[in-house]
């Protein structure tokens, strides 16, 4: 139910990794090849057999994945095997708080 540009979601991801300048991540260069005006991931199956409906926003969702990959690539000394797991044991506290059937009492 939410729509981002792709430039709304690289300056949300972008205020993760401390970006001072928009020219710093993006780059629009012309281009011969044909690009979809709208990319959206269908997740109507997903509604449909597993009662699913999805527990972040789109600027959480960038804000885990931004933190997911700002720990994978500037932070050597970090297992990211032990973060990924505290990451999803986080988004499962938060689907339960908001009432995701799934995510159990």
């Amino acid at each position: 139910e939410q729509s981002l540009s792709v430039k709304d979601l690289l300056q949300a991801l972008a205020a993760h990794w401390e970006f001072e300048a928009e020219g710093q991540y993006l780059r629009i260069e012309p281009t011969q090849f044909h690009e979809a005006g709208l990319l959206k991931l269908n997740c109507d199956k997903a509604l449909a057999q597993l009662q699913w409906r999805p527990s972040l926003n789109a600027m959480e969702t960038a804000d885990f994945t931004a933190n997911w990959y700002r720990n994978f690539y500037r932070n050597s000394g970090t297992s990211m095997f032990e973060y990924t797991k505290a990451q999803i044991n986080a988004y499962v506290k938060l689907a339960h708080s908001r009432g995701a059937i799934w995510a159990g009492t």
